[in-house]
């Protein structure tokens, strides 16, 4: 009995494995599982996050980057793209623009 649960022990491993390295490194033990059962296997979610932590698998995380298209020295701001000095616009009741 021990030997065969060795066995499966050591099939589920290499399962585990496998899910992991063809998702590129991106699976984490939430996602494993599912592919698990999946594929057939009756498994606990705890118990492949014990075997992955075991087997050192950690899934790499997507850095959020901050996209800054230009420097906060070169920011304009709002008010700089209307003239100051100009009057303000007033529409008449003809619809023209003064």
């Amino acid at each position: 009995m021990r030997r065969e649960n060795e066995r499966l022990r050591a099939e589920l491993k290499a399962a585990i494995t496998d899910v992991f390295t063809r998702n590129h490194v991106r699976y984490g033990h939430r996602r494993v599982h599912h592919a698990l059962v999946k594929a057939g296997w009756r498994i606990a979610r705890k118990t492949v996050l014990s075997l992955m932590r075991g087997l050192g698998l950690v899934c790499r995380a997507i850095r959020r980057r901050d996209h800054v298209s230009i420097e906060v020295t070169q920011a304009r701001s709002p008010r700089t793209c209307c003239s100051r000095n100009s009057p303000p616009t007033r529409r008449t009741r003809s619809g023209s623009l003064t």
